[in-house]
């Protein structure tokens, strides 16, 4: 996959990424981890969503959470930090759209390694997470190019 601004705020230093796993308590799932290890933020060439079932994008993939001492918000220890009580337990942000939702993934149970759109109009909901994929790597192939929207 290309990126875009990959290792923006600097390249993951894997002793911060194994104190990040033992905070949440998991490790990541291995595609996921990987892409973090290669990325450490930035975004997709091919960034535009689509749900499950449909063929036209509705979402954007606008950046990708780090490992980094770059702006909180962009940070995925930040972010993971600040909506851990949103989101369910299990689930962690990765990335985020324009509009203040976040794209995120399972870390375990029977979320593990899923993708999931969580909707910050629906935070106070139960269901406020929309299943997106069954892995990291089946949501990125998934994910299409401006040009072939």
């Amino acid at each position: 996959m290309d990126v875009e601004d990959s290792n923006k705020y600097g390249a993951i230093k894997l002793d911060e990424l194994e104190q990040f796993e033992k905070d949440i308590g998991a490790r990541l799932p291995e595609d996921y981890r990987s892409f973090l290890i290669l990325h450490n933020g930035g975004t997709p060439e091919k960034y535009l969503v689509c749900w499950p079932g449909a063929h036209e994008p509705a979402e954007v993939w606008n950046d990708s959470l780090g490992l980094h001492n770059g702006p909180t918000y962009s940070r995925l220890d930040s972010v993971t930090e600040g909506l851990k009580e949103y989101l369910p337990k299990g689930i962690i942000p990765f990335a985020s759209d324009p509009g203040g939702n976040f794209f995120c993934i399972g870390i375990s149970g029977d979320y593990f390694g899923k993708i999931y759109f969580w909707d910050h109009e629906r935070a106070q909901e139960k269901e406020s997470c929309s299943f997106l994929a069954g892995s990291f790597t089946e949501f990125v192939a998934g994910l299409v190019a401006e040009e072939d929207a």
